[in-house]
C-alpha cells in the first residue's frame, strides 16, 4: 500500500491553507468593515436548516426566507416588549440611586483608597477642577500637542463607532440575500475544489459544519440559561439591575470567561454600593462560581457536548492570540476558528500516520 508523502499532504492541504490565510488577512485589514457582513453570514448559516425544512414542505425558498425573517422580527419584538419594561424600571432605580452611590463613593471608597495608597483624591467637582488647573499649569507644549492629537484620534474613533452602528442596518438586507442564495453560493464554493479532493473535502466540511453548529447554537443556549440563573440569583441577593446585569453577563459568556469577568465586576460593584459591606459582593462571587461550575460540569457537556472538545488552556491561548491579532473580532472568532482548525489538524495527523 502506497503511503502519502509529506509532499502529497502539502498538495492536499494547499487550497485550505491559502483560503485560511486569505481569510485571516481580510479580517486583519478589513475586520471593522466586514463585521456586519460576518453577522449576516452567521444569521444565514444558522437559519438555513429552517429554510431547508420548509423547502421539503414544497415552500419556495424565497417565500421560506421571507417567512423566517418575519418570524425572527416577531420573536424579537415580543421579547423586547416583555423584557423592556423590566430593564426600564431597573435603570430608573439605578438613576434614582446615583446620589446615594456617590455618597458611598465619597465617604467610604475614596477614604479607603487614600489611606491604603497614600494618594489624595478629589472628592467634589470643585476639588477636581482645582486639581486640573494645577496640573495644566505645569504641562509642557509637547504634552498639550500629544493631548490634542489624542482627542482628535478619540473623536475619529467615536465617529468610526457611530458609522459602524449605522452599517449594521445592512445586516438584515445582506442576511436576506445570503439566505435566499445560500445553496447557490455553497455549490459554487464546492466547485472550486479539485475533483480528486472533492469527496474528502465535503466530508471535512460536514464535520466542520457539525462542530460550528454545535458550538454556536450550544453556546447561545448556554448563554440564555446562564442569563436566567444570573438574573434570578442577583435578584435574590438584592443587587440593583439584576436582569440587566444577568442578561449582559450571560450573553458575554458567548466568549468563554468574559461573562464571568463582566458579571463579577459589575454585580460586585453594585452590591457594594447598595449594601456597603463585603458580604454581598461575596455572595455575588459565590453565585457566579456556582453558575460556572454548573455550566462546566452539567450544562455545557449536555448541550454542547464534546463536539468542540478544546482544552481550557487552548481556549485561553486562542482568545489571547485572537484578541492581540484581530481585536474584538478575533476574540469573538477565536474558539470556533480553533475548533475548525482542530478538525483539519486531526485529519492531517490521521493521513500522516496512514
Amino acid at each position: 500500500m502506497k503511503k502519502n508523502t509529506p509532499k502529497g499532504l502539502n498538495k492536499r492541504y494547499i487550497i485550505p491553507s491559502i483560503i485560511f490565510l486569505l481569510f485571516a488577512l481580510i479580517i486583519y485589514f478589513l475586520g471593522n468593515i466586514i463585521f456586519p457582513f460576518f453577522i449576516a453570514a452567521l444569521l444565514s448559516y444558522l437559519l438555513n436548516p429552517v429554510v431547508g425544512f420548509l423547502g421539503k414542505k414544497r415552500i419556495p425558498r424565497i417565500a421560506s426566507t421571507i417567512l423566517i425573517f418575519l418570524g425572527v422580527i416577531a420573536a424579537a419584538t415580543i421579547f423586547i416588549l416583555i423584557i423592556l419594561p423590566t430593564v426600564k424600571n431597573e435603570i430608573e432605580i439605578v438613576i434614582n440611586n446615583i446620589p446615594r452611590y456617590l455618597e458611598v463613593l465619597q465617604q467610604k471608597i475614596i477614604p479607603y483608597l487614600e489611606e491604603t495608597f497614600k494618594i489624595p483624591i478629589p472628592k467634589t467637582s470643585e476639588e477636581i477642577i482645582q486639581e486640573l488647573r494645577i496640573r495644566l499649569k505645569g504641562l509642557s507644549p509637547d504634552f498639550i500637542q500629544w493631548a490634542s492629537s489624542y482627542i482628535l484620534k478619540a473623536f475619529s474613533s467615536t465617529l468610526s463607532f457611530f458609522l459602524g452602528i449605522l452599517s449594521f442596518f445592512i445586516v438584515p438586507v445582506a442576511a436576506f440575500y445570503l439566505l435566499k442564495d445560500y445553496n447557490k453560493i455553497k455549490e459554487k464554493a464546492i466547485d472550486l475544489i479539485p475533483k480528486s479532493y472533492k469527496k474528502k473535502a465535503q466530508a471535512l466540511l460536514n464535520e466542520v459544519d457539525t462542530v460550528l453548529k454545535g458550538f454556536i447554537l450550544g453556546q447561545l443556549l448556554v448563554s440564555i440559561i446562564l442569563s436566567i440563573i444570573y438574573s434570578i440569583g442577583l435578584w435574590i441577593i438584592g443587587v440593583d439591575m439584576p436582569v440587566v446585569i444577568g442578561i449582559l453577563s450571560g450573553l458575554a459568556n458567548m466568549v468563554p470567561y468574559l461573562g464571568l469577568i463582566v458579571g463579577i465586576s459589575t454585580a460586585g460593584l453594585m452590591a457594594f454600593l447598595e449594601f456597603q459591606d463585603f458580604y454581598h459582593p461575596m455572595y455575588v462571587i459565590i453565585l457566579f462560581g456556582i453558575a460556572q461550575g454548573l455550566e462546566g460540569m452539567l450544562i455545557s457537556p449536555r448541550i454542547v457536548g464534546e463536539r468542540v472538545g478544546l482544552h481550557p488552556l487552548a481556549i485561553l491561548m486562542a482568545i489571547f492570540i485572537g484578541g492581540n491579532l484581530f481585536g474584538f473580532f478575533g476574540i469573538l472568532l477565536a474558539v470556533p476558528v480553533t475548533a475548525v482548525l482542530k478538525v483539519f489538524a486531526r485529519e492531517l495527523v490521521r493521513k500522516t500516520l496512514v
